[in-house]
C-alpha cells in the first residue's frame, strides 16, 4: 500500500513538474512569436495609413489642378501679365507695392478697390467652388507671374505674395511645382489647414500662381476613426520634430513625441521596434508619409507662425506613428497561458486521485497497470497490459487495451482532422483578405467616381458661366445636376459600411438640398421631405435620383413664377410587400388641365416617364389639383 501512495506522490510532483516547465516555455516562446507578429502588423498598419494619406494629398492637388486649368483663370492670367509687362522692372515694383500699401490700409470691405479683387468673375468663380464642396475650402486666391493678387475669396492681409516662401516654392526657379503649404491649425476655421499652391502654366511657362487653402481637420480624424476601429494600438500622425498633428481625442498640435523617438523620425524610413518608456516596453512602428518628404513633383513645408495660424511647418514631414503595450499585444496569449495552467492541474489532480483510489484496491496487478499505462502516457500506444483474469481487474485491462488502440486510432484521425482544420483556417483567412481587398477596391472605385463626376460638374459650371445663352445656361444646370444626383449615390455608398444600398431617405433629402443651393432660390420657396428609411440598390437609385431631380427642378423653374411663396414636398412611402410611392408636390401654379405627359415635348418629363416605365417598372400618375403632384410607383428588387 505504500508503493502505492508513493508512486502517487511522485506521479503528483513530476506532473506539476513538467507541467510548470511545458508552462514557462510555452510562454516564453509564443509571447516573443505574439510580439514580433504583432510588431510586423502594426508595421504593416502605419505603411497603409500613411499610403491612404498619400493618396489623399494628390487627391487635393489634383482638384487644384482642375481649377487652374479653367479658361476664365488663364484668361484673366495672360490678362494681368500683359498689364504689368509693359513696366520696367522698377515701374512694376513700384506699382505692386502701391496696390499692397492701399489694400492693407483699406479696412472696408465695400471699398471699390478690395470689391474689385473680391468681385470680379474670376473670384466669383472661385467662391463657386467653396460652394460646390461646402466646409472643403477656406481661402482660394490667385496671383500673376510677379506676385500680385488678381482675384481672392476673401480679404487678405497682402496683395503682394511674390516675396513668400509658398510662392517662390511653388515657382520653383521658374520650372513649378505644386507645393503643400503646412501652416497648421487655423484660427479662422477651427481647424488644420494645407494650402494646395499649384503653378498655372501656359505653353509650358508659369503664368500665375493658385493656392486653395483646404482644411483637412476631417479627414485626418476619419483616418483615425477608421483604423482605430481595426487595431488597439494609439495612432498618431506626427510632423519629423514630433509634434502631433492628429491623435483621438487629443486638440491637435498640442502635444509633442518624446526626444528619443523623434530622432527615430529624422531618418525618414520605415521602421518598427520596442521602446522602454517609464518601465514599460512598447512596441512602436513609423512610416513617412512619402509625399511630405518632398520631391521634384511636389514640395512639403511651411512656416512656424503665420497670419491666424498656429504652430506653423519647421520644413518638416508628415509621418504615422503607431504605439502598442507590450502588456497589451500579449493580452491573449496571457490567458491561453493561464488556462494551459489551469488545465494542466486538474488534469494532474484528476490523474493522482484515481492512482490513489486505486492502490486502496489493487495491490501486485496494479502496479503491472501503473507500469503499462505510463507507458501509455508517454506515448508508446502500441503497448498493451497481459492480464487475462475475469475479475474487474481483468475487464480493466481488457478496457485499457481497447481505449489504447481507439485511442491511437483517435490520435491519427485527430492529427488528419488538424491538418485539415489548419488548412481550412488559411484558405478561409485568404478569402477573409480577398472580400476586404475587394471592398476596399469597391469603396474606392465609387470615390473615384464621385471625384470624377465632382470634376464633369466643375466643367460644366465653367461652361455655364461662360456662356450668355440663357437656353444654353439652363441646359448645362440641368446637365449638372443630373451629374450631382448621380454623383451623390457614390458619396454616399463611399462612406457607408453596405456598398450594395443606400438610405432613400438621407440620399433624396441631401439631393433635395443640394439642387435648392444650385438654383439659389429664396426663402419664399420652402423644401418638405416627408420619408420613411427605405433601403434601396444601386442599380435602381439612380433612376430614381434623376426623377426626383427632374421633378423638384421643373418646380423651382415654373410653379413659382413672379416670386411667390410657395412649398415643395417630397414624400417617400413604403407600401405593401416590396412597393414604394414616391411623390413630388408643389402648392404653385399647376400645369393646364390638357396636359398630357405622353405627348409633352419637355425632355425632363419625357425623362421622368422613360425612367419610370422602363428603369423603375413602375407608374407615374399626374395630379393638378392645388398645384402638381407627381405619384410614382414601383417595387424594390430583391437583388
Amino acid at each position: 500500500m505504500k508503493l502505492q501512495y508513493k508512486a502517487a506522490g511522485l506521479m503528483i510532483l513530476i506532473g506539476v513538474i513538467i507541467l510548470l516547465l511545458l508552462t514557462v516555455f510555452y510562454t516564453v516562446q509564443n509571447r516573443q512569436v505574439v510580439l514580433q507578429k504583432e510588431l510586423q502588423n502594426i508595421k504593416n498598419i502605419s505603411e497603409e495609413i500613411a499610403r491612404h494619406m498619400d493618396s489623399h494629398l494628390k487627391a487635393n492637388a489634383q482638384i487644384a489642378s482642375t481649377i487652374s486649368s479653367a479658361p476664365i483663370i488663364l484668361g484673366a492670367l495672360l490678362k494681368s501679365n500683359s498689364e504689368f509687362e509693359t513696366l520696367s522692372e522698377t515701374e512694376r515694383k513700384n506699382e505692386i507695392n502701391t496696390r499692397n500699401r492701399q489694400w492693407k490700409e483699406s479696412k472696408d470691405i465695400s471699398d471699390s478697390f478690395i470689391q474689385k479683387h473680391l468681385s470680379n468673375p474670376v473670384a466669383k468663380f472661385l467662391k463657386m467652388q467653396q460652394i460646390n464642396i461646402p466646409g472643403f475650402y477656406g481661402e482660394i486666391f490667385l496671383t500673376n507671374r510677379f506676385g500680385a493678387m488678381i482675384a481672392s475669396t476673401g480679404k487678405l492681409t497682402t496683395l503682394a505674395h511674390a516675396h513668400k516662401y509658398w510662392w517662390k516654392a511653388a515657382y520653383h526657379e521658374g520650372e513649378g511645382r505644386i507645393f503643400f503649404d503646412d501652416r497648421g491649425f487655423d484660427a479662422c476655421v477651427e481647424g488644420y489647414v494645407i494650402g494646395v499652391v499649384v503653378p498655372v502654366k501656359k505653353n509650358n511657362k508659369i503664368i500665375g500662381i493658385l493656392k486653395c487653402n483646404i482644411n483637412i481637420m476631417g479627414p485626418l480624424t476619419n483616418v483615425l476613426q477608421e483604423y482605430d476601429s481595426l487595431h488597439h494600438g494609439k495612432i498618431q500622425i506626427v510632423r519629423t520634430k514630433g509634434l502631433i498633428l492628429a491623435e483621438k481625442g487629443k486638440e491637435p498640435l498640442s502635444n509633442k513625441l518624446r526626444e528619443d523617438w523623434i530622432q527615430r523620425l529624422q531618418t525618414k524610413k520605415v521602421g518598427a521596434e520596442f521602446i522602454e518608456e517609464n518601465n514599460n516596453r512598447n512596441l512602436v512602428a513609423y512610416s513617412p508619409i512619402s509625399l511630405t518628404m518632398g520631391s521634384e513633383k511636389f514640395g512639403f513645408g511651411g512656416k512656424y507662425e503665420s497670419v491666424d495660424h498656429i504652430k506653423g511647418n519647421e520644413g518638416e514631414g508628415w509621418h504615422v506613428v503607431i504605439t502598442l503595450g507590450e502588456e497589451v499585444a500579449v493580452k491573449d496569449a496571457d490567458k491561453t497561458t493561464r488556462l494551459l495552467i489551469i488545465v494542466g492541474l486538474v488534469f494532474t489532480a484528476l490523474t493522482s486521485f484515481i492512482a490513489l483510489f486505486l492502490g486502496r484496491w489493487i495491490a501486485k496487478p496494479l502496479v503491472q497497470l501503473t507500469d503499462t499505462t505510463q507507458k501509455i502516457g508517454e506515448g508508446h500506444l502500441d503497448t498493451r497490459i497481459n492480464i487475462v483474469t475475469n475479475d474487474e481487474i481483468g475487464n480493466l485491462a481488457k478496457s485499457i487495451n481497447n481505449m489504447t488502440e481507439n485511442l491511437e486510432n483517435t490520435l491519427t484521425s485527430r492529427d488528419n482532422l488538424i491538418q485539415e482544420i489548419e488548412l481550412r483556417k488559411q484558405a478561409e483567412e485568404r478569402i477573409k483578405a480577398s472580400l476586404k481587398e475587394k471592398e476596399t477596391l469597391l469603396q474606392e472605385i465609387h470615390h473615384r467616381v464621385k471625384n470624377n463626376m465632382s470634376v464633369i460638374s466643375g466643367l460644366l459650371n465653367l461652361q455655364m458661366n461662360n456662356t450668355d445663352n440663357k437656353i444654353a445656361k439652363e441646359a448645362l444646370q440641368d446637365s449638372q445636376n443630373r451629374v450631382q444626383s448621380m454623383s451623390k449615390i457614390h458619396e454616399t455608398l463611399y462612406w457607408s459600411d453596405n456598398l450594395a444600398a443606400i438610405d432613400l431617405k438621407t440620399y433624396l433629402s441631401e439631393l433635395g438640398g443640394t439642387i435648392f443651393q444650385n438654383y439659389s432660390i429664396s426663402n419664399k420657396v420652402q423644401f418638405k421631405v416627408e420619408a420613411e428609411n427605405i433601403m434601396i440598390g444601386v442599380k435602381q437609385a439612380s433612376p430614381v435620383g434623376l426623377i426626383v431631380n427632374e421633378l423638384i427642378t421643373n418646380c423651382l423653374k415654373y410653379a413659382f413664377a413672379d416670386d411667390r411663396e410657395g412649398e415643395i414636398l417630397l414624400e417617400l412611402k413604403s407600401k405593401k410587400e416590396n412597393e414604394v410611392e414616391l411623390t413630388v408636390s408643389d402648392n404653385g401654379v399647376g400645369i393646364p388641365e390638357d396636359f398630357n405627359l405622353k405627348t409633352a415635348d419637355s425632355l425632363g418629363l419625357k425623362l421622368v416617364k422613360m425612367l419610370a416605365e422602363n428603369q423603375l417598372n413602375g407608374s407615374i400618375d399626374i395630379n393638378s389639383t392645388n398645384g402638381t403632384k407627381f405619384t410614382i410607383k414601383f417595387n424594390i428588387d430583391e437583388t
